[in-house]
């Protein structure tokens, strides 16, 4: 509770990979992977949630690959919701999330509501599929399914409301949500692999910039209280673009002709390292706060050091602390 008497270790609990948010003062968080219990005592404390456990070589594991929990910080109040929920995502009070169906690798859309307890149906037919991108809009979520062809798609949380919106994109990557909307790099056979803008509908999905009239690749995407940061690369050449949502508010920031990452939000700027194969001694840059620039805040660091924006970075006062 922010006090020395008021700090204790935390009950034993399946591990906390994904925190999702809070209901009725009870944070719900996915376990993506496994935790080892090394006193009986311990375990026995975990009796009371549905999971597996498995004893090996005289350690018990706790099995949580894609489980939901639901905890309120201590061990009798940590309970199990539902299993099955890799990756999910929040819309309308409920979590949308793709469930395996078997055989081979087929999957279908699901929601689940917290509150009730209860999962959907399948609001689709089950697809093959290796991988899945999906975000949250207004009225529900958009996706789309790793498969050639398969394009861009959208539910409501119904089976009559889910279904594939008639644009031309046929391919999806590193899709962000942006307010009411979701930014994407999508591919379409006249701008090939650009930056996009859907709302969930048809007339709210448009292209947003063709940063080269030839194939880019996607870097990561970035947002701040202003807009999304987008970095692109272009053969040798890696831009920096903002967006705000709109054509006219997507502009390039800046262009350069190194590695760019390590992307670090402090305040209404993005902090950002350039470094090249010739050249590894990695140079610090940041955006000005209008988004229209970038300049060099730190000169390269000498030889055989480095700069780590990834870890250990805490902002404190309007400043950023970093390794």
């Amino acid at each position: 509770d922010g006090t020395t008497a008021g700090t204790s270790p935390l009950p034993p609990i399946p591990p906390i990979g994904t925190v999702l948010g809070s209901v009725n003062g009870r944070l719900l968080y996915t376990s993506d992977g496994t935790c080892s219990l090394q006193a009986s005592g311990q375990v026995e404390q975990l009796t009371t949630m549905p999971t597996v456990l498995h004893r090996l070589n005289g350690t018990t594991y706790l099995s949580g690959s894609g489980y939901l929990y639901a905890t309120d910080g201590t061990s009798s109040g940590t309970t199990f919701l539902r299993s099955g929920m890799t990756n999910p995502v929040v819309s309308q009070g409920r979590f949308w999330f793709f469930s395996f169906v078997s055989p081979f690798a087929n999957w279908t859309l699901k929601t689940f509501d917290p509150v009730t307890g209860q999962t959907s149906t399948s609001l689709m037919a089950p697809t093959f599929a290796w991988t899945w991108v999906i975000a949250p809009t207004p009225n529900g979520v958009v996706f789309h399914v790793r498969l050639p062809g398969f394009g861009l798609w959208a539910s409501d949380g119904t089976v009559n409301g889910t279904r594939r919106l008639t644009v031309p994109l046929d391919d999806i990557l590193n899709m962000q949500p942006w307010r009411d909307r979701t930014l994407l790099f999508g591919h379409d056979p006249v701008n090939d692999l650009q930056a996009w803008v859907t709302d969930g509908t048809e007339t709210g999905t448009h292209l947003l910039v063709n940063v080269s009239p030839d194939y880019v690749s996607p870097g990561v995407m970035m947002t701040t209280p202003q807009g999304t940061l987008l970095s692109v690369n272009h053969g040798q050449d890696v831009r920096l673009l903002f967006t705000d949502g709109t054509p006219a508010g997507t502009r390039i920031v800046s262009q350069h002709d190194s590695t760019i990452g390590d992307f670090t939000v402090l305040g209404t700027q993005l902090l950002f390292l350039e470094s090249s194969l010739s050249n590894p001694r990695a140079r610090l840059f940041a955006t000005n706060a209008a988004m229209t620039a970038s300049h060099r805040i730190l000169a390269p660091v000498p030889r055989g050091g480095s700069l780590d924006l990834r870890a250990s970075t805490t902002a404190v006062g309007g400043s950023l602390i970093f390794a």
